[in-house]
């Protein structure tokens, strides 16, 4: 994500580059997460008609879920200084393997809504400790290009969970659909495990300031 320029410019600088592979590596762990995200609302949409759910019900599934991302904001940046960037990384994805097959059992709609809500607090929790550690790790003057080609790996998943949700639970169904988005951050979660760039990662406070390359 960084030209040999750009790395000999910042090298002057006093910058040290982070190990090769870990900021793809964290681009398309970002964009596996955000790919199962998009996936969720159709999801949801289907599992709560076929509790015999109407709009208004719906409505407060989302609500409830809603409530999960409002916590997960708030204690975002107290989570990033309790613990290290690997803990946090991994325990998300380990977190959203465990409660992504939830859904197939939920019996009604305010468990549903508790389980959307545990998941979707865990997105504003993960986003905090990577955003936070890549402007800790990336110089300003690099900055916007590095950030600008990991958001297009990252958020380029999104479009690719939701139009995969849909032809999932049209041909295999809800169970199917559960099965295969399940297992997604559970392979998220085993290749990050075993990742000992981000298992061995610095905390940020223990990072250099890095100097504005000229």
């Amino acid at each position: 994500m960084m030209s040999n320029e750009q790395s000999d410019k910042a090298s002057q600088g006093g910058y040290t580059a982070p190990p090769p592979g870990r900021l793809p590596f964290m681009a398309v762990l970002t964009g596996g997460i955000n790919c199962i995200n998009a996936a969720s609302p159709l999801l949801l949409i289907v599992l709560a008609r076929n509790m015999g759910a109407g709009e208004a019900a719906i409505g407060t599934i989302f609500s409830i879920g809603a409530l999960g991302g409002i916590l997960g904001s708030l204690v975002g940046g107290r989570v990033q200084k309790r613990f290290r960037f690997g803990q946090v990384i991994t325990g998300v994805l380990w977190t959203l393997a465990l409660l992504f097959p939830l859904y197939r059992v939920a019996p009604n709609i305010i468990v549903l809504g508790a389980i959307a809500a545990c998941m979707w607090m865990m997105a504003p929790i993960y986003n905090v400790v990577q955003f936070s550690y890549r402007l800790a790790l990336i110089p300003d003057a690099l900055q916007g290009r590095v950030n600008s080609t990991f958001r297009l790996l990252a958020f380029g998943f999104q479009p690719l969970g939701a139009a995969l949700s849909g032809v999932l639970l049209e041909y295999v169904g809800t169970t199917g659909a559960i099965a295969c988005f399940g297992g997604w951050p559970l392979g998220l979660a085993i290749l990050t495990t075993l990742n000992g760039h981000v298992r061995n990662a610095r905390p940020i406070e223990e990072m250099e300031a890095v100097p504005t390359v000229h």
